[in-house]
């Protein structure tokens, strides 16, 4: 079964591919009914964040290339500000800053290039005579510059994981509960690109057991026993992920079913092919503080 998003004003819309019909179909049946099939972003201050991660990455890159050729012979990549939402070029910069660490540093070589003066010069003095070919980081902790080169590690991660899992709650601020009909053991540990949040009041079975609750003795158990207004877009590759052997032979012994975590909705068919495209339309919609509604086709 297919389905969409479709943002409001703009019309932009994402295709999924149904993993679990049953709820789908129940779940926006019973949104439209209710006349409450309308999400907006949690995070209110979402968008401002990915605008200013992306400023400050690039601030950073640009503040490291004004020295950082002195040292190297080469500089980092700087793009336009959508292209920093291109994962080929997060994963470059990523490489780039990884490998140049341990790039050998001529201390000989540098000082001549430089005829004798300035930063080489400097560098030169920080080594003993016994060390002539040292890495580049070891360069960057005497110079006091690891912290300011770290923050390209830090930046690139923090633009990719904000596309990794975006929560998104009824337009209206209002709480929507609905009874769940289904029966569980569509819970999984799937990690998919669309599902319903756990927002509930409880833990869930998976939950009690990495938590240690190995007797049960608390009641406290909600796997989804309800279905509510709160759901997850993750641009993320999909994933298969059993539920593990410890997991399932805890259950046998209490006698229960082995569910996992999370109930998964959908995945976006072409999404390895058109991750930036997915992350622009997102990032513009809820820059404008667009609501989607869910529409199966």
């Amino acid at each position: 079964m297919k389905f969409q998003i479709t943002f409001e004003n703009s019309g932009d819309s994402v295709d999924f591919v149904s993993v679990n019909d049953e709820v789908l179909e129940y779940y926006v049946y019973q949104l439209n009914q209710q006349n409450k099939n309308s999400f907006s972003i949690r995070n209110k201050a979402w968008a401002n964040s990915v605008t200013q991660r992306i400023n400050q990455l690039h601030l950073t890159l640009s503040d490291v290339n004004s020295w950082i050729q002195e040292l190297t012979d080469w500089q980092y990549d700087v793009f336009d500000f959508d292209d920093y939402l291109e994962q080929h070029n997060l994963n470059k910069l990523h490489a780039d800053w990884v490998n140049s660490q341990g790039q050998i540093y001529d201390i000989d070589a540098k000082r001549k290039q430089s005829n004798f003066s300035g930063t080489a010069e400097l560098i030169h003095d920080m080594f003993p005579d016994s060390e002539r070919m040292v890495v580049l980081g070891n360069v960057l902790s005497k110079l006091n510059r690891t912290q300011q080169y770290g923050q390209i590690n830090l930046g690139t991660h923090a633009l990719e994981e904000s596309f990794s899992q975006l929560r998104f709650e009824m337009s209206d601020g209002s709480w929507q509960q609905f009874p769940n009909v289904v029966d569980k053991s569509i819970l999984t540990n799937n990690i998919a690109n669309f599902g319903l949040t756990f927002n509930h009041l409880g833990r869930t079975l998976y939950n009690k057991f990495i938590h240690f609750d190995l007797d049960l003795d608390h009641d406290d158990e909600n796997s989804y026993n309800e279905l509510l207004g709160f759901v997850t877009v993750s641009l993320v590759p999909s994933q298969t992920i059993p539920l593990s052997k410890e997991y399932q032979a805890w259950c046998q012994s209490h006698g229960r079913v082995p569910i996992g975590d999370n109930l998964n909705l959908g995945n976006i068919p072409d999404l390895q092919d058109r991750l930036t495209y997915y992350r622009r339309l997102i990032y513009k919609n809820l820059k404008s503080n667009n609501t989607f509604s869910i529409h199966i086709n």
